[in-house]
């Protein structure tokens, strides 16, 4: 069984070697081992589009795969607000906030497998809502295409084959890609 200061060493590195993966990808490393009055996080990090809270676990036996938590109402809300907390004392203005999480299994001395989940508080429920809007918006586009290339070919009855359609998919569908694209 590891020692509380093994357990600290062990955390603190994982921290260092979180924080520089998170460096060569891009992210400003802000902030490590934050405290505030809701708590600690392990790093936090910016990207151009976010502010980015990480929390970061670690372990020595990997018999059990990456270390990883689920985030239950209680962990989020104190999440929450540790970055109202950073938000409110920083100048950071116009800009997102993601809560990502990073999972070391440690294999030896400056070694280990690393594992990056980024936004972690997302959840199935919230990721279906957002998936249902997309289609449902997704789906009134083509339509609405498919209306006006339709109307098109309604001029002319005999061009309305099977051909004519697939034709007409394939164009509403790159119009869409086109808009998404631009």
């Amino acid at each position: 069984m590891e020692t509380t200061n093994e357990m600290e060493l062990m955390q603190a590195k994982a921290n260092e070697a979180a924080a520089r993966f998170l460096s060569n990808r891009g992210y400003d490393i802000l902030e490590v081992d934050w405290e505030c009055s809701a708590g600690t996080i392990d790093l936090i990090a910016k990207t151009k589009n976010a502010i980015v809270f990480v929390n970061v676990l670690a372990r020595v036996d990997d018999k059990t795969g990456f270390p990883s938590t689920i985030t239950p109402a209680s962990k989020r809300e104190r999440l929450e607000k540790i970055a109202l907390a950073y938000i409110s004392e920083s100048d950071a203005r116009d800009i997102g906030i993601r809560f990502d999480e990073i999972a070391i299994v440690v294999k030896g001395i400056n070694k280990g497998l690393l594992r990056h989940h980024v936004n972690i508080m997302s959840v199935a429920e919230d990721d279906q809502n957002s998936e249902a809007r997309l289609s449902e918006e997704l789906r009134a586009q083509i339509e609405s295409e498919f209306e006006v290339e339709l109307k098109k070919l309604s001029n002319d009855p005999s061009a309305l084959t099977i051909g004519s359609i697939r034709n007409l998919l394939h164009s509403v569908l790159s119009n869409i890609q086109d808009q998404k694209n631009s």
